[in-house]
């Protein structure tokens, strides 16, 4: 250790130092001073007797300062001294961090590429001169501010550190047009700031940036100002830019006294985390399943691609929400939670709801109102609906919502970790921000004279966030969410639960909270009826061999089978099948016999398909590229009343005593080609059994009726839309009940089969 850092460790710590005829006298807390530090006092006793001479520990801070809030060694003082600029010397101060800046550092270090904590504003500037005078005011509040000038380390650290630099300048990186970029000056300093792409080291204060490009396009300098949520949230960022204003305006004299960001520690580690853990405990123990809406569950990273939707909400009806809350004598702030948890039992199917509400952090703190910091805090907040009333409901979230302020500084992770929700699966994926806003905030933020606000970017890892905007006089929702979900919905969703929550405490309070919907009308006819009206044109009732007659009688010159260089018309398909079918029939094949099928893949396949259907049997699908064993336990186990195969397959069958129709004879080709007559076969009688894997067992026979082929061609066809202009190509084995699909759809559409 070199003497400097020796200075900086001592003085840190307040340890008392004296010299006495040439030799240290140090009065130091136990526990601070252990042997290599002593060995480093007595290695540089002539440079620290020289810093006594020169009064360097006469420089006596003010009384009212707290104590130092961490006591890092001397060695994690140097290797924290070696990551700021200008060294130990540019360190007033060291602390850790508050339990909400530790998750926030955490979801920094798990994404490798954007950081989904990096707020973006952008402002335009009429003059190069308004631009630096705004980046000077910037500086001079940085210089105010501790939290401003805070730096965050953790490589080598037992826990991680802010470090409150003395001096930190905000980097200004200005950008010239590059044609390769192909857009505007607006584009290119969007895609150069992009937080999804863009990250801070968080080692160097300020935990901000300034980034410039001239636009001569529309005659103004545009800034992209990063700031990360380490430092600030949006009071903060409210506050800086008040100071900003007054300095514009040259009303430095007006500016407020500041508030160190040190108290806010000290008083947040205070609360020792097993009060956090006991109360926690209690709300969540005996949860052990996430609350995450139409099943979305990552809350890692970013949420991916984000859509928003903002709906006022209407005049009469925040007006009966106020009057509700004051009849009750909750804030209205309740309500809104009770409706949001209304929201999630709906798209959860839970009466048990866990969501993360966002607490301002300045509440329960005294002194906070002014300062700059990151105070505000996720929190899970434990709402149940079911089995009570409406106003039970609202009075037990008026209880909980008390009680959790009492908390609002604890660990989020460590809030989670007390349900039974076992890592890493989320506790909760949504979160309800209530925040109290004017309407013209952000106009008020660009209202300087010759500067504007573009836009102002601040992302969430959470995929489902409900901000609700109080102004006094009405409410906003605002829904930001993942693409998967709608967030126009959503607020729509919200919208109607706050109506009928309302309604419901105006005139029957205590009715069961169950009563109470989030569906709109519209929604809920077209889910109960739109969706449900599956009446067709066509009649089930008919078998598919009649289906197939039908179309051979409209188009029986159209091709129907190609199969290689061959194609047969849907007249020669029929008159083909009729032939082996008048086979069948002459054999003794009756209705509902099973006629086994084990062909190769080839036209006399789909012609003996088609006749065992058209004698009324029932056929049983067999691959010849299966094991023997197989195909022998399925003839035996389906005692089937006739087999058609091909002297290729014959031997794969063992021995059988019903009788073989070898497609290879022409014997059956002299049977007459007319539509078989069977007045007994219905839509109620057996078309095929197919065989199922067998993974469990032996393969077991399923049965399906001419109805389920039919029904479920038609329905495959309004799906896909197949014409008589289509190909359908055939390839599945008929082992598998999606080869039906292939076969005879085509066969009823006029399509040909390939």
């Amino acid at each position: 250790m070199n003497a400097q850092s020796i200075l900086e460790f001592l003085k840190h710590h307040r340890i008392a130092v004296e010299e006495h005829g040439g030799e240290l006298s140090l009065q130091a807390p136990k526990g601070v001073l252990d042997a290599q530090m002593i060995a480093a006092l007595k290695a540089n006793k002539v440079q620290i007797i020289a810093a006594i001479r020169d009064g360097y520990f006469n420089q006596v801070e003010p009384a009212d300062e707290p104590p130092p809030l961490a006591a890092p060694s001397p060695e994690e003082l140097e290797r924290i001294a070696q990551s700021v600029a200008y060294g130990a010397a540019n360190i007033q101060d060291v602390y850790p961090l508050t339990p909400l800046q530790q998750g926030i550092l955490f979801h920094h270090m798990l994404d490798g590429e954007g950081d989904p904590y990096l707020l973006r504003s952008v402002l335009g500037f009429g003059t190069r001169q308004k631009l630096d005078r705004f980046l000077q005011s910037i500086q001079a509040v940085i210089d105010r501010h501790d939290i401003l000038r805070t730096s965050v380390h953790w490589e080598g650290l037992p826990e991680p550190m802010q470090v409150v630099q003395r001096r930190a300048v905000l980097p200004v990186i200005e950008w010239a047009m590059q044609g390769a970029m192909h857009g505007t000056a607006m584009d290119e300093l969007l895609a150069r700031t992009d937080p999804h792409r863009t990250r801070l080291d968080l080692r160097h204060g300020p935990l901000m940036a300034a980034h410039i490009i001239e636009d001569p396009e529309h005659g103004e300098w545009l800034l992209s100002l990063l700031s990360h949520h380490l430092i600030g949230d949006h009071v903060t960022l409210d506050l800086m830019m008040g100071e900003v204003a007054l300095l514009l305006c040259g009303r430095e004299d007006a500016l407020p006294p500041t508030v160190p960001f040190r108290r806010h520690v000290a008083q947040t580690r205070a609360i020792p985390a097993a009060e956090h853990d006991s109360f926690f405990l209690g709300q969540l123990g005996d949860i052990d399943e996430p609350t995450a809406p139409f099943g979305v569950l990552n809350v890692y990273g970013d949420a991916g691609k984000q859509s928003q939707a903002t709906v006022a909400l209407p005049a009469a009806l925040s007006s009966l929400l106020r009057e509700c809350a004051r009849q009750l004598g909750v804030n209205v702030a309740v309500l809104f939670h009770v409706a949001w948890a209304m929201v999630l039992g709906r798209c959860t199917g839970r009466t048990d709801v866990v969501f993360g509400t966002v607490l301002s952090g300045r509440l329960q703190t005294t002194g906070t109102e002014r300062m700059m910091g990151m105070l505000i805090n996720t929190l899970p907040i434990r709402i149940s609906l079911g089995g009570a009333s409406v106003e039970e409901v609202v009075r037990d979230t008026y209880q909980r919502t008390r009680a959790l302020l009492e908390h609002e500084q604890a660990s989020l992770a460590a809030a989670q970790g007390c349900s039974g929700v076992k890592p890493p699966m989320p506790l909760f994926t949504s979160l309800l921000n209530y925040r109290h806003s004017e309407r013209s905030q952000h106009d008020d933020r660009a209202s300087f004279e010759g500067i504007r606000l573009h836009s102002a970017l601040e992302r969430t890892n959470y995929p489902l966030t409900m901000n609700i905007d109080d102004f006094g006089d009405g409410f906003a929702l605002n829904t930001k969410c993942t693409s998967t979900i709608s967030a126009e919905r959503m607020n729509v969703y919200l919208a109607t639960a706050l109506d009928g929550l309302a309604r419901a405490l105006s005139i029957a309070p205590r009715q069961p909270m169950k009563n109470i919907d989030v569906l709109p009308a519209a929604e809920r006819m077209r889910l109960l009826f739109g969706l449900n009206d599956t009446g067709m044109d066509y009649l089930v009732e008919v078998t598919f061999p009649r289906l197939f007659e039908q179309q051979v009688e409209r188009t029986p010159h159209a091709t129907a089978l190609v199969f290689k260089d061959q194609h047969m018309t849907y007249a020669q398909l029929n008159a083909q099948a009729n032939r082996l079918a008048h086979h069948l029939i002459a054999l003794g094949v009756g209705i509902e016999d099973r006629v086994v099928i084990c062909l190769e893949r080839e036209i006399a396949m789909i012609v003996a398909l088609l006749a065992a259907l058209k004698a009324g049997a029932a056929y049983v699908p067999l691959d010849p590229s299966q094991p023997t064993q197989r195909l022998s336990y399925m003839v035996q186990d389906s005692a089937p009343s006739a087999i058609i195969t091909q002297r290729s397959a014959r031997s794969l069958l063992g021995e059988v005593s019903v009788p073989i129709i070898d497609t290879d004879d022409e014997a059956w080709l002299s049977h007459g080609t007319d539509n078989p007559s069977l007045p007994r076969l219905n839509s109620r009688s057996l078309a095929y059994v197919i065989y199922t894997s067998g993974s469990t067992g032996r393969p077991k026979g399923v049965m399906v009726e001419h109805r389920s082929l039919v029904n479920y061609l038609h329905a495959v066809r309004a799906l896909l839309e197949v014409t008589a202009d289509d190909r359908v190509l055939a390839l599945t084995t008929l082992s598998f009940d999606i080869a039906a699909m292939e076969i005879y759809l085509p066969g009823m559409c006029g399509a040909q089969m390939g």
